[in-house]
């Protein structure tokens, strides 16, 4: 492609958008598809029209088909950019309405991942897919069949990561645009003019759509179009002509996209060392945290656009240079990196000491407590009256770290067992100082007939992640099996 043909593609997608971006505001607040402010997260002061991504995606479309419509008779283009572009615009028609309706209605977390799949495995199967991996220093591998995995794991990171970055007014277009830019750059130095007419289309659309999204917002992309732009980034990423240039293609848009993914997995593992639900979003990430420092919303947008440009460039010049020099450079990342993060205070290091030591700590709990709840069962096989079965299960209680266990038949206590460190809670002058208290009672069952009961009682404070259900409900069902073949009842009178 030349550069009128570069122009005219940017030139059509950028006027196409900026015509198309006032029709979807006014749709959307027509329609009611507009984001109120919580005066939590979303710091925007009035109710803001979502559906720039319609405005967007629309630009992009107009951009690419327009340009391949006026130059298909001079062949400037290989044969099979009208079936990239096909399998482009369906993939991307999938995210961009799934996140139209994420935002009229709000679906849940595992049907955004399962359209998320179903666009990337359209891409996969389009000739859009990672089929090794390499490092900036020259070593390469082939995934083989882990390529379709590699492939939709890619199209998952880059969706979600400008999906999590449309925090603040412009933010998510201008990090999307800095990174059509730069895979634009790419592309014009391999020669690559499917991928120049792409990045080309989409840098126009997202320019179109900022002069409209940079605060202060007058539209707001919506998962409509953050969706769609990180689909597209992820599939440009793998337009390449060989497995070797793919391997090393995907190092641009990662460290391009760094700020975003870096800020996405902060949040997973902020949200997992808290036990809280990966998709509970919060008032932690990076912007989050610069607005706090005292900087404006606009000093922190053009911040976080400076370090997406330094990312970007960093990403090319390890791919071009791949001497000691890439060394250098990805060090010099790692340390800014953990430097920001502490300075930011983007998670709590003791928060995630804590959950890995909760995580080995249960792990050696389960371990110990399956083989004392198993060596239980063998040993209640052969009990014949409550005070053995008290023996046999006693230690096995224990091991669950319960402090009261009762057993009852024929609605009569046949045993109770108490933890040998617990009081009893009978003896507490004050209950209410108990802090928490966990109890299970499941039937004790013989010929189709609740015939008993088992009450299990655990004092707080409770650690979620030691729950005996399970195992007291294998106890359960071993008792019942034992006795299967008389009535339960009978324990009773031999005790």
């Amino acid at each position: 492609m030349t550069t009128t043909h570069i122009t005219v593609t940017f030139g059509i997608a950028f006027l196409s958008t900026v015509v198309a971006t006032p029709i979807a505001k006014r749709i959307g607040l027509r329609l009611g598809l507009v984001d109120n402010p919580d005066h939590y997260r979303k710091i925007h002061q009035n109710a803001i029209p979502l559906g720039g991504g319609i405005a967007v995606f629309l630009g992009f479309l107009l951009g690419l088909l327009i340009t391949i419509g006026l130059h298909s008779p001079t062949h400037q283009f290989p044969p099979t950019t009208a079936n990239l572009a096909l399998i482009l615009i369906t993939g991307g028609t999938i995210a961009m309405l799934m996140g139209l309706v994420d935002d009229l209605r709000n679906i849940k977390a595992r049907w955004k991942i399962v359209f998320q799949l179903l666009a990337g495995t359209i891409a996969y199967y389009g000739g859009f897919r990672i089929d090794a991996i390499s490092s900036p220093f020259g070593n390469s591998i082939e995934l083989g069949y882990a390529s379709f995995l590699a492939t939709l794991v890619w199209f998952l990171v880059c969706m979600n990561a400008i999906n999590l970055a449309d925090g603040l007014d412009g933010l998510s277009a201008g990090i999307g645009l800095i990174v059509s830019l730069t895979l634009l750059g790419v592309n014009i130095s391999a020669g690559n003019s499917v991928g120049i007419l792409l990045t080309a289309s989409l840098s126009g659309a997202l320019l179109g759509f900022l002069i409209f999204n940079f605060n202060p917002a007058s539209i707001f992309l919506g998962d409509s179009g953050s969706m769609f732009i990180g689909f597209l980034i992820a599939a440009i990423s793998l337009l390449t002509k060989n497995k070797a240039e793919t391997a090393t293609a995907l190092l641009i848009p990662l460290m391009a996209l760094g700020l975003p993914i870096y800020d996405m997995t902060i949040a997973i593992i902020r949200r997992w060392s808290s036990r809280s639900p990966i998709s509970v979003a919060d008032r932690r990430h990076i912007h989050h945290s610069l607005l706090s420092l005292g900087f404006s919303h606009r000093e922190t947008v053009v911040v976080l656009y400076g370090i997406s440009i330094t990312l970007c460039l960093a990403s090319v010049i390890m791919v071009l240079t791949r001497s000691q020099y890439s060394a250098l450079i990805f060090a010099l990342l790692v340390l800014a990196t953990i430097i920001g993060t502490r300075m930011l205070k983007l998670v709590n290091v003791s928060d995630v000491r804590d959950r890995l030591r909760q995580d080995h700590d249960e792990h050696k709990w389960r371990k110990t407590a399956t083989v004392a709840v198993e060596a239980a069962i063998q040993k209640s096989r052969i009990a014949t009256s409550a005070k053995e079965l008290e023996e046999c299960l006693s230690p096995a209680f224990d091991s669950l770290e319960l402090d009261e266990v009762q057993v009852q038949l024929a609605g009569q206590l046949s045993f109770k067992f108490l933890r040998a460190s617990t009081p009893n809670s009978s003896n507490a002058s004050h209950p209410g100082e108990i802090e928490d208290e966990w109890k299970l009672q499941l039937p004790l069952r013989h010929r189709d007939q609740v015939v008993g009961r088992i009450v299990a009682l655990k004092r707080g404070p409770i650690r979620a992640f030691k729950n005996p259900e399970l195992m007291i409900d294998r106890i359960r069902f071993a008792i019942q099996q034992r006795h299967a073949s008389f009535d339960l009842t009978s324990i009773d009178s031999e005790n």
